[in-house]
């Protein structure tokens, strides 16, 4: 072990201390967090997300037949319809 990393290693007791301290104010973190509405609760965004893939799922696919019908591609229908091409 280098010199620095020696130095920098703390009494078993004091790391201790500072672990709690660290821990103590992660928790008034969480705590302020949780008080400002911010939520660890992802539900609402994937099941946005979910029904948004589907709405693109189903868009792509109406696109396909539609280029079938017109003998076009699908990316001249992105252009004629003004869709974004990614």
């Amino acid at each position: 072990m280098d010199k620095k990393k020696r130095k920098t290693i703390k009494s078993p007791t004091a790391l201790y201390q500072q672990l709690q301290e660290r821990e103590n104010w992660l928790d008034k973190e969480i705590e302020n967090l949780i008080n400002r509405g911010i939520s660890t609760d992802l539900k609402p965004q994937m099941e946005a997300l979910h029904r948004y893939n589907e709405i693109k799922d189903a868009t792509q696919l109406v696109l396909g037949y539609l280029a079938d019908i017109e003998q076009k591609t699908i990316a001249e229908l992105h252009l004629l319809f003004n869709l974004p091409l990614d």
